[in-house]
């Protein structure tokens, strides 16, 4: 999916109860931010990948932390009757 679809369900789930807490959205949100920046950099070829790299990692990182919490949350809301 590219990165301009990926935050929809970013933003979606700011305001949803999948995800409640703070840095749940500060990690959706930032991490698609950083991730986005290494995709249009790379694209257009603004800096060294080894520079992008450094906003990659980080984003990518943040990004899976807030899969882990948002699939944590729904997996508990499937046990609830």
């Amino acid at each position: 999916m590219p990165p301009g679809k990926r935050i929809n369900p970013t933003v979606v789930r700011f305001a949803d109860i999948v995800i409640t807490s703070i840095p749940g959205w500060q990690a959706g949100v930032i991490g698609m931010s950083l991730l986005f920046v290494y995709v249009v950099g790379t694209t257009f070829g603004l800096a060294p990948v080894g520079v992008l790299m450094t906003t990659a990692v980080p984003g990518g990182l943040m990004m899976i932390a807030w899969y882990v919490m948002g699939a944590r949350k729904l997996f508990r809301l499937a046990r609830t009757p």
